[in-house]
């Protein structure tokens, strides 16, 4: 299966949730105007793989991504995710990036960010191949799993955001500054 990007509660390795996190915490200036995500919904992706395993035909490859509609664009994905924190947390101001950086000024921030992080011996913030990969969108159909597997995501993008928020606050990883197997 080739599930799209995930979303939602459980995500204890902080892995596409760091979107989220740093939001919150205001820590996203900008964003490349070319990037989009096929969001996905965790648990309808977790049900597609079942789906797969019962119903699938062995060597076909099942595309698992989400609603057609939450096919989105980072800045699009990033609105969504701003109203869901300004539901959860009505006194938190979040703001939304305010620049809209080319491609050959992102190129530049990641190979900067990745000669910080050789020398600091830390993550980097930023890495050339990201940019390279988050320059185009991503945008995928399940069509194919919804024929043969009877795949029909059911959960919104929206939905999984709220989740992830409630599963987070539960167990305090709100205030986690970074993906877990970094740390």
């Amino acid at each position: 299966v080739l599930p799209g990007t995930c979303f939602g509660p459980h995500d204890r390795l902080v892995g596409n949730g760091l979107y989220l996190l740093k939001l919150r915490a205001g820590e996203i200036p900008a964003v490349t105007p070319g990037t989009g995500l096929p969001c996905a919904h965790v648990r309808d992706v977790a049900h597609g793989h079942v789906l797969a395993m019962t119903r699938g035909r062995v060597g076909e490859r099942y595309i698992l991504s989400g609603r057609e509609e939450d096919n989105l664009f980072l800045g699009e994905m990033l609105r969504v995710m701003a109203e869901v924190l300004r539901e959860k947390e009505p006194g938190r101001a979040v703001t939304l990036p305010r620049w809209r950086v080319p491609r050959s000024v992102a190129w530049m921030g990641g190979a900067a960010s990745e000669v910080v992080a050789a020398l600091t011996r830390r993550p980097p913030l930023l890495t050339r191949a990201a940019v390279h990969s988050g320059s185009f969108p991503s945008f995928y159909t399940s069509a194919k799993a919804r024929r043969e597997l009877g795949y029909v995501p059911s959960r919104t993008f929206r939905q999984a955001v709220a989740e992830q928020f409630d599963d987070w606050a539960a167990c305090g990883m709100l205030e986690a500054r970074t993906r877990a197997v970094d740390a």
